[in-house]
């Protein structure tokens, strides 16, 4: 579970961040990710839309799996940072969050170059 010191809320922050973040881009999640000079932690948002799957029990276990991954990579990060991911189609054909995980860590690796 994503602590929620870690967790983006507010709708102001959401589109600030999807609007004026950088986008990386995988096969099953769009990370747009927006750096702050607070120097508090990272905060995450989760958007899952009705484009992923019609069933809601499907997007909301597809938001945990993605916040389970979260919670796992964010440490990894040395700098204050608002990101929102934005779930793909493409993550219906993953068996858990452990594939998610798994599939996000490469990306993950050049979003920390970010604070170089």
């Amino acid at each position: 579970m994503l602590p929620r010191r870690n967790r983006l809320t507010k709708r102001h922050d959401i589109v600030s961040t999807l609007r004026r973040g950088t986008a990386f881009p995988t096969p099953i999640v769009a990370i747009h990710v927006c750096r702050r000079n607070d120097p508090s932690a990272v905060r995450v948002a989760v958007i899952v839309a009705k484009k992923v799957h019609a069933s809601a029990v499907q997007r909301h276990r597809y938001q945990r799996w993605l916040r389970t991954a979260a919670a796992e990579l964010i440490p990894q990060l040395a700098y204050s940072a608002d990101m929102v991911w934005v779930a793909k189609p493409a993550i219906t054909r993953l068996a858990s969050a452990n594939d998610v995980t798994a599939k996000l860590s490469r990306t993950f690796a050049t979003i920390k170059k970010l604070s170089s």
